[in-house]
């Protein structure tokens, strides 16, 4: 698994700090392992307690309606009991359920709006733990970026763990994933070393606040996406205008992020390396070897 899903991760690290440096080989271990060990997980047990939250909320809300039980219980059965392989069986029983506007906002709201703020504060962690050791905003953008190629690439492993017939679309859809989190990273990398050098607070929060909707919008495109698919393959019998707009529209921005922000990770690169690294006088720059 980790053959093929290294390879859009090393392009993107690669192609984000190439010319810059992020430090010692010591730092760069550390950032990448705290990536993967800290922010990955993290992120998956705060959006774990979210969805324990919302299935709290969700049977609260039918314990105030119980008209609704008896019709959640019979979906709950027969989706126990569409067996392997019936993914046609379970879109027609779960489409009623996910056209329903409410589970859309639902679902909007967890992937655009709570995902972002949790992923993009994890992945900076490993950025804050070298803090005082960033000696450029050039050198922080290099060390985010590691931080988000750390954890894209294990998140992709959790992701394509179990092969199937749609292995490979997963690993094309990953490696799009992970060049968005070593952007948005980046961009958090930068906005952290820029305080530091500056300590003008805005700088960072401009950065989160760049960082989340770039996030945001890849999540909305998928969600849109994703529902708009469900809603094509359960109404093959009529003409589903919403659900085509829905998917189209998803799938451009998609297909736009993905052409603009290589082209992003370049011309930033490439003004970076045209500014002089100017260590900040409050915190002198570390040697080669130390951490």
């Amino acid at each position: 698994f980790l053959l093929p899903i290294r390879r859009p991760v090393y392009f993107r690290v690669r192609r984000a700090p190439g010319g810059l440096q992020a430090g010692s080989r010591r730092r760069f271990c550390g950032v990448l392992s705290t990536s993967m060990a800290v922010g990955t997980i993290l992120s998956i047990i705060l959006e774990g307690i979210l969805l324990i939250l919302g299935l709290l909320g969700a049977a609260i809300y039918i314990g105030f309606h119980p008209e609704l039980l008896p019709s959640f219980r019979a979906f709950v059965n027969q989706l126990s009991n569409t067996g392997t392989g019936g993914v046609q069986n379970v879109l027609e029983l779960a489409g009623p359920w996910l056209s329903n506007p409410l589970v859309f906002m639902l679902a909007l709201l967890f992937f655009s709006g709570f995902t972002p703020v949790i992923e993009e504060t994890a992945k900076s962690l490993a950025t804050w733990a070298v803090f005082d050791r960033l000696d450029s905003p050039a050198q922080g953008f290099v060390v985010g970026a590691l931080s988000g190629a750390g954890f894209g690439l294990l998140e992709s492993l959790l992701a394509s763990a179990s092969p199937d017939p749609s292995w490979a679309s997963t690993l094309l859809v990953r490696g799009g994933s992970t060049m968005m989190h070593i952007m948005a990273a980046s961009l958090t990398g930068w906005g952290i070393a820029s305080f530091r050098a500056s300590r003008r607070v805005e700088r960072v929060l401009g950065a989160y606040a760049a960082a989340m909707f770039l996030h945001s919008l890849w999540n909305a495109s998928v969600v849109l996406i994703a529902f708009g698919s469900v809603r094509l393959a359960t109404n093959v019998s009529a003409t589903d205008i919403l659900g085509t707009a829905m998917t189209f529209s998803g799938a451009t921005i998609l297909i736009a992020l993905c052409i603009v922000i290589p082209l992003i990770l370049g011309l930033v690169n490439r003004r970076l390396r045209s500014t002089p690294s100017l260590p900040s006088p409050k915190f002198p720059p570390r040697e080669f070897g130390e951490r």
